[in-house]
This record gives structure tokens, C-alpha cells and sequence, in this order.
């Protein structure tokens, strides 16, 4: 059997005649059926969340906003009067209903020319949450003018606007070149389900209660092929000093809660709990045991400075972290084979 809708060319003689060659009865819908219709769903979901409003002046921070410095970057970076980079953005789209949900399709552009083959390169966002989206917008943005880079990205920006929220953004990319190789993207409860077109099954789920992720691969007899965890178990203790000047090369002294295997730590990430105002989050190159507990973290050329208290005082610093802050370094576990 053949369902169709009541498309102009479905009607043509022709469709029913081959449908008769092959053995096969057609069925058309009622005049106007979109809860019969599968794709009709989907089309809904897609003009709800991709309609977007241009805003024709002004910049991320506001249509009244000029594209530029911060005004309150005179001062300091703690007197800043929108959050930081809104006004380096403009072109700004504005989805008109943002809704919970919704994807956006960049087609790329190999600008160091790194693949043989870079026609038709695509990187896919899908975001799936459970909770309804304040704004998601897309804006223009303008990285360093160094040779190769792009005169312009495009920037997508999802965000809620409240006081004391607890927010999980779910996002999927899906870099793929010519055709997508994902068939659908499905939210399941604490995490999301991937059916890929070979009918391999991923699902990636985050433990709230527990603050681990777990990503498990299925084959499409519905058997485990593999299983990583993150932060099955971590490395916990207190920061006692940092690298305080702007330098090419950082570190971070911790002293560990108890024994740590150090040739494990290059590659992972520490997480301080500093004050919120920007990510404590810094990658591990290297480390090394100081003995007693202690041990030194290189964290490369990312500064702990954060800015500094005043704009004419080059020596005078803010600082992402502090003394005493508690940290965990997740480690992952992994249960068998990768295929």
C-alpha cells in the first residue's frame, strides 16, 4: 500500500498506474489531514522554531547598542554594562517563538584548506531541553584578523533570562559532508538517543544526581558494543597557589584529597569551584608530584587571570580562581573495548 497526500502530481494518472505495475494499492489522505501526515509534524516544528526576526540595528546587547568596546570597559572589566562580547555581535536573527527545540545547518567553509576534499561541508547544531528557551538568535561575530581566518562567523546564541535557574542545555553536532549520516535525534529521559542510517543506536546520558556521563554504543541488533563513562570516579582536593602573572606558561598547585596515579592526569580537565563569574574549567597538559599531597598542574598558555581591577593598572589583577577553592578532576571509566 502507498499513502499520499493530495499533492498536484500524486493526482497525475501516471502515479496510479505504476503503483498498479508494482502490485501495490494507493491510498490518498483527506483534503487537508496534517495529523495524518508524519512530515506535516515536522514542518510545524520547523517553521515554530527556525522563523527569525532580523534585527536591522544595533548589536547583540540591544538594538540601540553600537557595534564596538563596551562602554563600561573604560573603567574596568567588573564595570562592564552588558555581558561580555554582546557588543562585538551584530546582524543579529531573532527566533520568533524559540520554543524548546530547534536545529540550524552551517554550511562550512575549509578556510586553511586543510581537506583534500572540502565541497559541501556541513555542521549540524540540534538542541533538544526539556525546558522552554527565552531566546536562541544568531549573530555575526569577528575573530582576530590573522592570516587564513575568516572575515565573520556565524554565531548561535540559546539562553533563558531568570533568577536561580538550573539549566541543562542538550546540544548535538553533527559535522558531515555531502549527507547526514544521523536519521533521527530523539530526547530520552536525562540524555539523548542517536539512530544513525546504518541503524547503529548511541545514547548519551547525564546522571544529575550523580554528575557523570555516560555514553553507550549499541549495534543494530541491539547488542553493547561499547560504554565510556566520564567522571566514574574523580580526584578531589583544595587549590593552594597559581601562576598570579600573565605568562605563556600557567600552573595550578593543588593538594589532593588522597593518592593520585599523576601519568593519568595529562589530557583531563580540572573544574575549581571558584565564584561562577567565568568557567574554572582548565585542561591538564602535564603534571608532576611535589610530595606530601601536593602537586603542580600545567594548564599551558591559559591564564588564571581573569582581567585586571583597573584599566590603567597593568599590575593590579583579577583572578578566575583563589586559594582554598575545592576542585575535582574527573576520570573516566571505560567497560569494554572501543569497536
Amino acid at each position: 500500500m502507498i499513502v499520499l497526500d493530495n499533492a498536484t502530481f500524486h493526482r497525475k494518472s501516471k502515479i496510479p498506474a505504476l503503483a498498479r505495475q508494482k502490485k501495490c494499492t494507493v491510498l490518498f489522505l483527506p483534503a487537508y489531514s496534517p495529523d495524518l501526515n508524519p512530515i506535516e509534524k515536522k514542518w510545524a516544528w520547523l517553521k515554530k522554531t527556525l522563523r527569525k526576526v532580523p534585527q536591522s540595528t544595533g548589536t547583540y546587547a540591544g538594538p540601540d547598542v553600537p557595534f564596538g568596546q563596551d562602554p563600561g570597559s573604560l573603567q574596568s572589566y567588573e564595570s562592564l554594562r552588558y555581558p561580555s562580547g554582546y557588543t562585538w555581535m551584530d546582524h543579529v536573527r531573532r527566533a520568533k517563538n524559540p520554543g524548546n527545540a530547534f536545529a540550524v545547518d552551517f554550511a562550512v567553509k575549509d578556510f586553511w584548506n586543510i581537506l583534500d576534499d572540502n565541497e559541501n561541508l556541513h555542521l549540524r547544531m540540534t538542541q533538544l531541553n526539556d525546558f522552554g528557551l527565552d531566546e536562541v538568535a544568531i549573530a555575526r561575530g569577528y575573530p582576530p584578523k590573522l592570516a587564513g581566518n575568516p572575515e565573520s562567523l556565524e554565531y548561535v546564541l540559546a539562553r533563558r533570562i531568570g533568577r536561580n535557574l538550573d539549566s541543562l542545555f542538550v546540544t548535538v553536532l553533527e559535522p558531515y559532508k555531502h549527507e547526514r549520516y544521523i536519521s533521527n535525534i530523539e530526547a530520552v529521559p536525562n540524555g539523548v538517543k542517536l539512530t544513525y542510517v546504518n541503524g547503529r543506536v548511541d545514547v548519551i546520558e547525564y546522571m544529575p544526581e550523580d554528575a557523570f556521563i555516560s555514553a553507550a554504543i549499541y549495534a543494530p541488533d541491539g547488542e553493547l558494543d561499547y560504554r565510556y563513562t566520564n567522571d566514574a570516579v574523580a580526584y578531589t582536593g583544595k587549590v593552594v597557589s597559581f601562576t598570579k602573572e600573565l605568562a605563556l606558561e600557567n600552573a595550578i598547585q593543588v593538594e589532593m584529597d588522597g593518592p593520585v596515579d599523576i601519568d593519568t592526569l595529562a589530557g583531563k580537565y580540572i573544574y575549581v569551584d571558584n565564584d561562577g563569574k567565568q568557567s574554572g574549567a582548565y585542561r591538564i597538559e602535564g603534571a608532576s608530584a611535589m610530595g606530601g599531597g601536593a602537586v603542580t598542574l600545567d594548564i599551558g598558555r591559559v591564564s588564571p587571570v581573569r582581567g585586571l581591577k583597573a584599566k590603567n593598572n597593568l599590575d593590579s589583577y583579577i583572578y578566575n580562581i583563589k586559594a582554598g577553592q575545592t576542585f575535582r578532576i574527573p576520570m573516566p571509566a571505560i567497560e569494554e573495548d572501543q569497536p
